[in-house]
């Protein structure tokens, strides 16, 4: 993650009310690369994918991301 990507992610406070701060379903799920377990799936991989090909763009994912306050 670069420092933007970590300022952005902290200001949605997805970090703050999920373990170990991250969630399969939630912003944090683009940073994910892996995960063990029956949790894991196909959407995750759709989102870390994303993530990667808007960094080729010179798009970071925060940018698609709704401020929080629009969130709810």
């Amino acid at each position: 993650m670069t420092p933007e990507e970590i300022d952005a992610y902290a200001a949605t406070g997805e970090p703050l009310w999920v373990r170990r701060s991250f969630t399969l379903e939630g912003y944090g799920a683009a940073f994910i690369t892996g995960s063990r377990g029956p949790a894991r799936g196909a959407g995750t991989q759709r989102a870390t994918g994303c993530r990667e090909l808007l960094g080729r763009l010179g798009v970071g994912i925060q940018r698609l991301w709704r401020a929080p306050e629009q969130t709810a």
